[in-house]
């Protein structure tokens, strides 16, 4: 999430209540960390905001800023600006000055200071832009930049009017500015998606739902689509796939009351947007099923003891994780098919947690008689590892070369052999570096000094030395701290398997892993452990990932 969306978001759930919040609390709603949410506060505070703090209860917002309050620009739109919008915004067509003055009877002067409010009141720097030339004025940017432009209106109509989700008249005043039937479509679908055992988990959250999926309807509906888009790191990209599937049905099931053709790059996009502005879901008490519902517990079980720490009491994981496994287990007993768009990188980035993911969900095959498949797996192993992030148990650590991607990646794959298994470590190059949120990164190892000093940096040589990975695990101990060897729970899972006889060890370099595996199964299978079916299985399990966990 983008600091200021998630900054407006915080101050919105801060203005709402008169309660004191604890900082857990907010950190939950939006998903980030309570280091974040600190942060946050600080940076309000230097802008003029009170809070009033009390050890135990947490904090209340007292006061605002004077300037804010009195902010002159925060109006409802004049009937004429309100058309003026329209023509350049919504029908995206190309208007004069001079043709706009004699229209509404005004001087050029007045359609000139109109301009000046839409540029400083609706756009900024990520939206599209009001350029003027020889032929006229005209609004100009890519597809994403003119649905920020949009959503940045709609955001203005709304604190304008002081419109909430069950506002009588906001459905009313949107349809003002697009066709009443999106509107209308929108409204009912996420409306009604308590009946697809979802509801949200606070207004404004349905707000900026609503908001976003009436303008993507709206500019698709007009044969507008979005364009590829890539994050320049995979953790990011991969994240959002968690809301892949929601964002798919959600305008699939739009389209059947509408004439709507969307692509994948819409559903990407509404994937992301769901995953940076946090939009969350969760299942209603009386619809939950109880074989789901042991399945999906069973599975956090098990991690949480694979990986040693507690995810059972995780709402968010347990919520997420069953909205997926409900239709996932549907999906294969019918033999429907998903792709995983990210397969690959999931694979290679976390391999760990992949391979892990892969073995406890056996259990699931078993119990129901389904094969999961590996774009099934990829999507749950996300699911996982935004719950380790979330429980700030797994580290994000940037490589930065300048000359690109390449260089940076073999540092990274040297850089992971040295940190925790479940740590995420990607690389990027200097040109990319300004479209990161450094706040979500806990290291960089850079080849080049940064102008920065929010996020501990490690500078290398480019070809790296011991002495490099020795500076790199220095800091991360002195900055993030290693886990403690004895802070995993003994569980007892491993004991019964762990016994001298079945352990190999050999000395041989010419020996292939193959004749290692076969080995090991041989006396696995002399020992009444496993059948002989067992290597066959092992093979074949090897090639769709590694067993070395």
């Amino acid at each position: 999430m983008e600091r200021k969306q998630r900054q407006e978001k915080l101050l919105t759930m801060l203005k709402s209540s008169h309660e004191f919040k604890r900082t857990e609390d907010l950190a939950e709603a939006l998903q980030i960390s309570r280091r974040t949410v600190f942060n946050d506060i600080i940076d309000f505070e230097n802008n003029g905001y009170v809070f009033e703090k009390k050890p135990g209860l947490g904090l209340r917002l007292n006061s605002i800023p004077q300037k804010l309050e009195n902010d002159k620009n925060l109006w409802p739109i004049s009937s004429r600006r309100s058309e003026e919008v329209k023509t350049l915004l919504i029908q995206g067509k190309t208007v004069t000055i001079q043709s706009l003055a004699e229209e509404n009877m005004v001087a050029e002067s007045s359609i000139i200071a109109d301009f000046t409010w839409i540029r400083e009141t609706i756009l900024d720097d990520s939206t599209a832009s009001l350029v003027g030339n020889e032929k006229g004025t005209y609004i100009s940017g890519s597809e994403l930049q003119w649905q920020k432009a949009l959503i940045a209106l709609n955001n203005y109509i709304i604190q304008t009017n002081n419109f909430s989700f069950d506002s009588p008249k906001l459905i009313e005043k949107f349809s003002e500015y697009y066709s009443t039937d999106v509107v209308q479509e929108c409204n009912n679908m996420l409306r009604s998606l308590k009946d697809f055992n979802l509801y949200y988990v606070a207004d404004y959250y349905a707000l900026n739902m609503l908001n976003a999926l009436i303008v993507l309807c709206y500019r698709i509906q007009n044969g507008h689509h979005h364009e590829i888009y890539k994050s320049s790191l995979v953790y990011d990209e991969a994240n959002s796939l968690m809301y892949y599937l929601l964002a798919k049905d959600l305008l699939h099931n739009i389209s059947i009351k509408l004439p709507l053709e969307f692509t994948e790059e819409d559903i990407r996009y509404l994937a992301i947007y769901l995953d940076v502005n946090r939009i969350n879901f969760e299942v209603t008490k009386p619809k939950i099923d109880p074989i789901y519902e042991q399945l999906t517990k069973k599975m956090i079980l098990q991690v949480s003891e694979a990986v040693g720490i507690d995810l059972n009491t995780d709402k968010v994981l347990f919520q997420n994780l069953y909205l997926h496994v409900a239709p996932m287990i549907s999906r294969l007993k019918n033999n429907i098919s998903i792709k995983n768009p990210m397969l690959d990188e999931i694979k290679k980035q976390y391999k760990v947690m992949f391979d892990l993911t892969w073995l406890i969900t056996g259990s699931i095959s078993t119990a129901l008689d389904v094969t999961l498949t590996e774009d099934e797996i990829g999507f749950l192993t996300l699911h996982f590892l935004s719950a380790l992030e979330r429980h700030e148990k797994s580290h994000r650590v940037l490589v930065l070369c300048p000359n690109g991607t390449v260089a940076s990646s073999i540092i990274a794959s040297q850089i992971r052999r040295i940190l925790p298994p479940l740590d995420i470590v990607e690389a990027t190059s200097k040109e990319e570096i300004k479209h990161i949120n450094l706040e979500d990164i806990d290291l960089i190892v850079s080849t080049f000094p940064l102008d920065q000093d929010k996020v501990p940096c490690v500078v290398v040589s480019n070809i790296i030395t011991q002495s490099d990975l020795t500076n790199i695990e220095a800091v991360y101990r002195k900055k993030l701290a290693f886990p403690k060897r004895n802070s995993v729970k003994n569980t007892g899972v491993l004991e019964k398997y762990l016994k001298r006889k079945n352990i190999y060890i050999s000395d041989d370099d010419d020996i292939s892993q193959a004749q290692i595996l076969k080995k090991l199964s041989d006396s696995f299978c002399n020992g009444g452990y496993v059948t002989k079916e067992y290597y066959s299985s092992l093979i074949e399990r090897e090639k769709n990932g590694g067993t070395d966990i």
